[in-house]
């Protein structure tokens, strides 16, 4: 049997044994690389890329595009990132100021748009509603990285989980984390506290909506799932992918 095959096998067999146990197993999405190991493009729309684990979209509040879309840290401006530097590295502060992130997720700007990519990736000023539908009965936990979330945006963010649990800016400030304070404002990079669950008094995470009041970026959306053996059975390819990745 191809090699390959047999590491997805054992991948998959070791999740029903999770699933059968009720433990969970938390993973981490960079979008450097969809489910399959192909590598995301700055400049690339992000929908479907993930299923069929969870469906990304995005509401625009300016008069760009409804798209999320990478945003490349890494790249040199005008070809694959703007020439906006609130979003790249050296940050002024966070506590994740020092990340090297690459791809960044953000609401897109302007519609530059060509040979399947946005030309001129830009986070939107007036910002938007990044939005993720999670297969059921799978979500567990969530937290992410933001970047450039300004105290001065009307609060920076909101998150809605499941359509009704808000939790806003004022829910993290103040917060510590393994990183150290969370501190907001142009050119900053924070990673959030860990949510789950058992905290909004839930069984499972849905929806996800995070909505930016300004300019601004997320990454590293972190995640725990504790897989019911229905689940495994249908989203055994996207699973097998992810835990196979995880014990890289």
């Amino acid at each position: 049997m191809n090699p390959g095959k047999i590491i997805f096998a054992t991948a998959v067999a070791s999740l029903f044994a999770l699933a059968q146990s009720k433990a969970q197993f938390t993973f981490t999405i960079d979008f450097e690389e969809d489910l399959s190991s192909n590598p995301l493009l700055g400049g690339q729309e992000i929908d479907d890329e993930f299923l069929p684990l969870f469906k990304v979209g995005a509401t625009n509040n300016g008069n760009g595009p409804d798209a999320a879309v990478l945003y490349d840290t890494d790249a040199v401006p005008g070809t694959g990132g703007d020439d906006a530097t609130d979003l790249t590295n050296p940050y002024t502060g966070g506590n994740i100021s020092s990340i090297d992130p690459g791809n960044l997720l953000i609401i897109q700007e302007n519609s530059s748009f060509s040979g399947g990519l946005f030309t001129n990736p830009d986070d939107e000023a007036d910002g938007g509603l990044l939005s993720f539908a999670f297969a059921p009965d799978l979500i567990t936990g969530f937290g992410f990285d933001v970047f450039d979330i300004e105290n001065n945006e009307t609060n920076g963010f909101e998150v809605t989980v499941n359509g009704s649990i808000l939790l806003d800016i004022a829910f993290y400030t103040g917060l510590t984390n393994p990183n150290g304070t969370l501190e907001f404002g142009n050119d900053t990079a924070n990673r959030l506290n860990f949510v789950t669950a058992d905290d909004l008094g839930v069984e499972f995470i849905e929806t996800l909506d995070i909505e930016l009041k300004g300019s601004g970026a997320i990454d590293n959306l972190k995640l725990s799932a504790v897989p019911e053996p229905s689940a495994v059975a249908l989203l055994g390819l996207g699973l097998g992918s992810l835990f196979i990745r995880r014990r890289r």
